[in-house]
C-alpha cells in the first residue's frame, strides 16, 4: 500500500487583493512519484476549475471566501510510477524556446557519441558550468550563460536546461512545488526541477540543489540535499483565460492573484508537511 504525505497551504495574508479578479491555485499533477489522492478547499470558498490553454495544467479559480484564514488541504500517495508520455511533449513560448546564442554548444552535446542518457548528462555537467547560485533570479525571461557565467537560481537553471532539452529532443517537464528539508515540517517558498525521458527510461535532475548545496558531482536523481518534496504544477509559461482576462505564468506554485490587466501577484503562503 502506498505512502501518503498531506500537505496544508495558508496565505500569510488572508486579506483579498483589492481589485482582484480571483485568486488562481494549481491542482497538483500525477507524477512518476506521487498521486494527488484527495484535495479540499474550505467550506465557503466560490471557486471553479479552469485548464492552461497551452499545457492542460487545472487550476482553481476561487473568485469569493468567507474566511481566506482556512486552510487548502491536499493528500498525495508516494508512488513509482511509468510517466505519462503526454506531460513531457515540448511546446515554444518564450521561456522553453533556445536562443541561436545555445546552439554551438547544443550541436556539439548532440554530436558526440553516446545515448541520449549520455547526452542528457553531458548537457547536464555543461548546464552547471554555466552557472554560481545565486537565490536571486537573473532579470529577463532567459538568461545567456552562452559568453558569461551567470548568477541564477533553480528558475534560470532550470529555463536553459530545459531548452536545451528540448533542442536535443529528449521529452522533459519543468516541475515546480514545495520543497521541505529533512526534519523540517514547514516552508515559505518554491523550488523548481526537470524531469525527463531517455532512451525511455525516466530521470529526473536538481542541478540548482547540487550547485546551491555543493553536494557533488551532477548526476540524475532528487534530493542531493536530503527532504521531501510535492510537485504543484508542471511547465512554463502556462496561459490561463480566467473571467475573459487572459493570464500567463512563468512559474506556478503559490497561490496567485490575478488582476483585471491579465497581471499576476504571488500569494505569501506557509505550506505544512504531515
Amino acid at each position: 500500500m502506498s505512502a501518503t504525505v498531506d500537505v496544508a497551504v495558508s496565505l500569510e495574508r488572508p486579506v483579498w487583493l483589492e481589485g482582484a479578479v480571483g485568486l488562481l491555485l494549481p491542482v497538483p499533477p500525477r507524477t512518476p512519484h506521487q498521486r494527488l489522492v484527495e484535495w479540499q478547499l474550505p467550506p465557503g470558498w466560490a471557486w471553479q476549475l479552469v485548464r492552461s490553454e497551452n499545457h492542460g495544467h487545472e487550476a482553481a479559480l476561487v473568485t469569493g471566501a468567507v474566511d481566506l484564514s482556512a486552510q487548502m488541504r491536499y493528500r498525495f500517495a508516494e508512488v513509482e510510477e511509468p510517466p505519462e508520455p503526454r506531460h513531457y511533449q515540448p511546446y515554444a513560448n518564450r521561456f522553453t524556446s533556445l536562443p541561436e546564442s545555445l546552439r554551438p554548444a547544443l550541436r556539439e552535446i548532440a554530436g558526440s557519441p553516446g545515448s541520449q542518457r549520455e547526452q542528457v548528462k553531458r548537457l547536464a555537467a555543461y548546464v552547471a558550468s554555466r552557472f554560481v547560485y545565486n537565490s536571486t533570479p537573473s532579470a529577463g525571461a532567459f538568461p545567456d550563460v552562452a559568453c558569461d557565467i551567470k548568477q541564477g537560481n533553480c528558475l534560470d537553471i532550470n529555463t536553459v536546461f530545459l531548452s536545451m532539452l528540448h533542442g536535443l529532443g529528449i521529452p522533459s517537464s519543468y516541475d515546480i512545488g514545495y520543497y521541505f528539508k529533512a526534519g523540517e515540517k514547514e516552508c515559505d517558498g518554491w523550488h523548481c526541477w526537470v524531469s525527463l525521458i531517455a532512451d525511455g527510461v525516466h530521470e529526473d535532475w536538481d542541478i540548482p540543489h547540487v550547485l546551491k548545496f555543493s553536494t557533488g558531482a551532477v548526476e540524475a536523481g532528487l534530493n542531493p540535499l536530503p527532504g521531501r518534496r510535492v510537485c504543484m504544477s508542471r511547465g512554463r509559461g502556462n496561459r490561463f483565460k480566467v473571467r475573459q482576462v487572459e493570464v500567463e505564468i512563468s512559474h506556478f506554485c503559490r497561490p496567485r492573484w490575478v488582476m483585471p490587466d491579465g497581471s499576476t501577484r504571488e500569494a505569501p503562503m506557509r505550506g505544512t508537511i504531515g
